[in-house]
């Protein structure tokens, strides 16, 4: 027996809604003090400049009582730019076990994750060719952080044609003028 094909389209997976985003006073968050993962003041300077520059995007996971799950130190930093509210997602179709197990895994799994130093540079190089109206600092990296990764992607493709290592750098010191 010949199969006929058929022109149907699958139909569309929907996503299931686990929860919505809402907004609450930082007052009413309660950080857990079990929380293993430390935040430096470094990271929360880093935090508060990439809020700054593109506001407060990932919220802070809780669970029913308010007790934060995941984004101590986006709330940490919140709390440092004066922000008196932020988003919030209540888990609660977590069990009590794998709200603490999620938050291991939330900070654990990011650091299994590399760089593509190639492709790092190339973004990190295109966004000091343009006129930024934010601190390029707000992506976490360090002036001379992205200028060593420009610089080490440049020493790599020695014979593509574009911006030097110098440029780069006159670049990156005009953005952190033009900021402070």
């Amino acid at each position: 027996m010949k199969q006929e094909k058929t022109n149907r389209k699958r139909p569309v997976a929907k996503a299931k809604r686990l929860g919505l985003i809402n907004y609450l006073p930082v007052e009413q968050l309660k950080p857990d003090p079990a929380n293993p993962r430390k935040h430096s003041d470094r990271q929360i300077r880093a935090l508060v400049k990439s809020i700054k520059a593109f506001g407060f995007i990932v919220p802070v996971a809780i669970d029913k009582e308010n007790h934060v799950v995941a984004g101590h130190a986006r709330l940490d930093a919140a709390k440092k730019i004066g922000m008196t509210e932020v988003p919030v997602l209540c888990l609660e179709h977590l069990s009590p076990p794998q709200i603490k197990a999620f938050m291991i895994a939330d900070n654990r799994l990011s650091e299994l994750a590399t760089w593509d130093s190639k492709l790092l540079g190339e973004q990190l190089q295109s966004l000091t060719l343009l006129d930024l109206d934010f601190d390029l600092e707000a992506t976490g990296f360090t002036i001379g952080e992205i200028d060593l990764r420009i610089e080490s992607m440049d020493a790599a493709m020695s014979r593509t044609p574009g911006p030097s290592a110098l440029h780069n750098r006159q670049l990156l010191a005009h953005h952190a003028y033009r900021r402070s």
